[in-house]
């Protein structure tokens, strides 16, 4: 039963949020029981069926070297853009500037964080810090990755996926650093104190598994690398 039921919620995070909620309201609702649900949720064979195929189909698609050049120029330039609109916005000085440079400044300071979590999402093909949101709406990457040719053939949206990881880390952290100074100023804290403070704060920023735990801040992150969720209620969504 309790394999069934991981299943269900497997399936329910890879096909995206909206359906993860609907999965919760359903049970929570108590119309359903939960290994019922679990049945009804898993995919049948014809849907991994096409899931294969879509699998093939996107990363043909995605397997131009302009896709990832793409990807990684517009991603950098707006991992600038959003901290700069925040100097800019706090008059280039002003205190709502000072949060925005430290973002800036932190965001390039933790790189090497960010390279070695993004070279573990190569490594496994799975998102680390946001698990959920991503470029990719269905589990095709993971579904199909089974032998070497899959494999293979993942390796375009495997890079998405592992730049991705880098830019959102890079952000992630250069936010929570920001936000962790100005806290640590608010309080008057000094020396050790500060110190001690700022650490516990960006340790309490991630989850036992690295995902990000200050949603605030995963937001402008998700922002940076074209994730976030469409507005709820709008004609796109």
């Amino acid at each position: 039963q309790d394999k069934r039921l991981a299943a269900m919620v497997k399936n329910a995070v890879q096909t995206g949020s909206d359906n993860m909620e609907a999965t919760a309201r359903l049970i929570a609702s108590g119309k359903v029981n939960p290994l019922q649900a679990a049945e009804t949720n898993l995919r049948s064979v014809l849907q991994r069926g096409m899931d294969k195929v879509n699998f093939y189909r996107t990363n043909a698609l995605l397997s131009g070297p302009g896709t990832q050049e793409i990807n990684f120029l517009s991603t950098l330039l707006n991992s600038i853009l959003l901290p700069t609109q925040q100097i800019l916005g706090g008059g280039i000085v002003g205190r709502s500037a000072r949060h925005g440079w430290r973002t800036l400044f932190y965001q390039m300071a933790s790189s090497w964080d960010a390279i070695k979590t993004a070279r573990k999402v190569f490594v496994e093909d799975q998102a680390i810090l946001d698990p959920v949101s991503g470029k990719f709406d269905n589990a095709f990457a993971t579904e199909a990755n089974k032998n070497w040719l899959d494999t293979i053939i993942a390796l375009p949206s495997r890079g998405l996926l592992t730049m991705d990881e880098f830019f959102n880390q890079s952000a992630y952290r250069g936010r929570v650093m920001a936000d962790a100074i100005d806290r640590a100023r608010n309080l008057n804290l000094k020396g050790r104190q500060r110190e001690d403070y700022i650490q516990t704060y960006l340790r309490e920023s991630f989850g036992p598994n690295g995902e990000a735990l200050r949603g605030d801040v995963l937001e402008q992150a998700r922002k940076i690398t074209f994730t976030e969720e469409l507005e709820r209620g709008s004609f796109a969504r």
